[in-house]
């Protein structure tokens, strides 16, 4: 989202611009960027989108892409986040993908989906909407998901016999509560 306020496009070619961001599509994605006449630093960002994805080093590598203020702060944030991702021990089940543009009229921040083993596509996704609420009362913060409980079905009936249930982990995090952290210790 930050880097694409560093560009003049119309809401055409910001659709094309993402598709091809999402698909991966090298050429479709050199069309966008000629279409939009992006040039420089704004085209190497754009550019680079298809290939920042993978663990914590994608935050670092986008540093060097980032062109403005909501950049830097996003890329601040999912830094800030990662620690606790390594407090609960997760981070080998965590992908950061800085390409997905999925739904970025509807959402305002972070983006997610869930995955399991033994399918091939997700399980649950969700993200950030702050503007949401707002059409239909007083604005407010809101992040929501939804799973998808057939496929949830699907995943387990394709684990039987080669997987046990584990216990539920719950993962919660508070920044900057000493409370949380005693907690987080006695759950261990």
């Amino acid at each position: 989202r930050g880097l694409l306020q560093e560009i003049e496009a119309s809401a055409e070619q910001v659709a094309q611009l993402q598709s091809a961001i999402d698909r991966q599509n090298p050429q479709d994605l050199t069309a966008a960027l000629d279409d939009i006449a992006a040039a420089g630093d704004v085209r190497r960002a754009l550019a680079s989108l298809p290939d920042l994805h993978g663990g914590i080093e994608v935050v670092d590598r986008a540093r060097d892409v980032a062109m403005n203020e909501t950049m830097a702060s996003a890329l601040e944030w999912l830094a800030a986040v990662y620690p606790w991702l390594e407090a609960f021990g997760v981070t080998q089940s965590v992908s950061f993908d800085l390409g997905e543009t999925r739904g970025m009229q509807y959402y305002t921040g972070i983006t997610f989906k869930g995955y399991t083993a033994g399918l091939g596509f997700a399980i649950c996704s969700g993200g950030r909407y702050d503007d949401l609420v707002g059409h239909f009362g007083p604005q407010q913060p809101a992040v929501g998901c939804a799973l998808w409980l057939d496929r949830i079905l699907l995943a387990r009936q394709r684990q039987q016999g080669r997987s046990q249930l584990s216990p539920a982990s719950v993962l919660v995090a508070a920044d900057g509560c000493p409370a949380l952290a005693a907690l987080m210790s006695a759950w261990r």
